[in-house]
């Protein structure tokens, strides 16, 4: 006798857990993060590439960015890095991609389905912002946290 797996059901409770884990996970790490810098113990990882470089990476400051975009401060979360608010959607839309399908809901558009040309110009978009942020030209220059 074989179990044909379509016909597995589980309890509509347990397609809610891994989705609420995560972000119940997510929410725990971002009040630490905001508890830490609320007592001025803001003690984050510091990030590898710049260590080693010396040169800002695309990703930083997103965490400064993200503690900022949760005091409602846009200004200063794009002064510690533009790509913050894209960076938060595309992870919000992921984990809903994941999500939403997995409770029961319609499954979202794909990111896959984006053409590569687009995917293209955010690659030579992040690349640029890279270098730009690095070079010691007094607009440029401000791009670093």
């Amino acid at each position: 006798m074989t179990t044909d797996p379509t016909h597995l059901t589980t309890s509509n409770t347990g397609r809610w857990i891994a989705p609420a884990a995560t972000v119940v996970g997510g929410a725990v790490l971002v009040a630490y993060a905001r508890f830490q810098q609320a007592n001025g113990r803001a003690v984050f990882p510091p990030c590898p590439f710049h260590a080693a470089t010396s040169w800002w990476c695309p990703g930083c400051g997103l965490t400064r960015g993200t503690l900022a975009l949760l005091h409602g401060n846009v200004q200063q979360a794009l002064g510690f890095n533009l790509l913050t608010p894209f960076v938060l959607f595309a992870l919000v839309y992921a984990w809903a991609q994941w999500a939403v399908p997995r409770v029961g809901g319609p499954a979202l558009p794909l990111l896959s389905r984006i053409p590569a040309n687009v995917w293209k110009c955010v690659g030579a978009f992040v690349l640029l912002f890279s270098v730009a942020r690095n070079l010691p030209i007094a607009p440029l220059a401000a791009l670093a946290p």
